[in-house]
C-alpha cells in the first residue's frame, strides 16, 4: 500500500511507501514487494480448494520503508522540477497487519497531496542531496526537452 503523504498528519514531505509481506512468498509487481502467503501444509485441503476455484492469500507483517527523492521526469508535472522516489530505501519499521490498519489516518483527496514548485524543490535539496546549482540546471534540461520535444525537435 503505498503511501505518498506519510503520516497522514498533513505532512506532504515524509515519503513512506508500506509493502505488506513477510515470510517467504512469491516477488510481485516491479518494486521487490514480498506479500507471504499462508503455506497450505495439507496437499488434499489445498487441492481440495482448488477445485472449487477458492484461493487464500494472508498477510502478516506490514513494513514501512522511506525511499530516497530524486528528480523525476513525469510530463504531468507542468512546472519545475518532478519529483520521485529512488530505488534506495531504509526499513522504518515492522508491525502486524492489524497495528498497521489501526495507525493510519484518514485517506487524503489528491489536492492535499500534490506538491508546488517550491515544495517540490525544497523536498529535493533537503531529502534528495541537491545543491541549487543541480537543480537549477536540471530545471534547465527539463525546459530545453519540453521545447523541443514540442516544436517536433529530437
Amino acid at each position: 500500500i503505498g503511501n505518498a503523504g506519510g503520516n497522514n498528519d498533513g505532512d506532504a514531505k515524509n515519503l513512506t511507501f508500506e509493502i505488506r509481506g513477510g515470510g517467504d512468498g512469491a516477488r510481485i509487481g516491479g518494486n521487490g514487494a514480498v506479500p507471504s502467503a499462508s503455506p497450505e501444509t495439507d496437499h488434499k485441503s489445498r487441492k481440495k480448494k482448488k477445485e472449487a476455484g477458492t484461493a487464500r492469500v494472508t498477510f502478516s507483517t506490514v513494513e514501512t520503508r522511506e525511499y530516497s527523492r530524486v528528480i523525476g521526469d513525469n510530463p504531468s508535472c507542468t512546472t519545475g522540477l518532478a519529483l520521485e522516489l529512488g530505488w534506495e530505501y531504509e526499513v522504518a519499521g515492522t508491525a502486524s497487519v492489524d497495528e498497521a490498519e489501526g495507525a493510519r489516518g484518514p485517506k487524503r483527496p489528491h489536492e492535499e497531496m500534490k506538491l508546488g514548485r517550491m515544495e517540490r524543490w525544497e523536498l529535493l535539496r533537503e531529502a534528495g542531496g541537491y545543491t541549487d546549482r543541480e537543480l537549477q540546471r536540471a530545471e534547465r534540461r527539463a525546459m530545453v526537452k519540453e521545447r523541443t520535444e514540442f516544436f517536433g525537435g529530437k
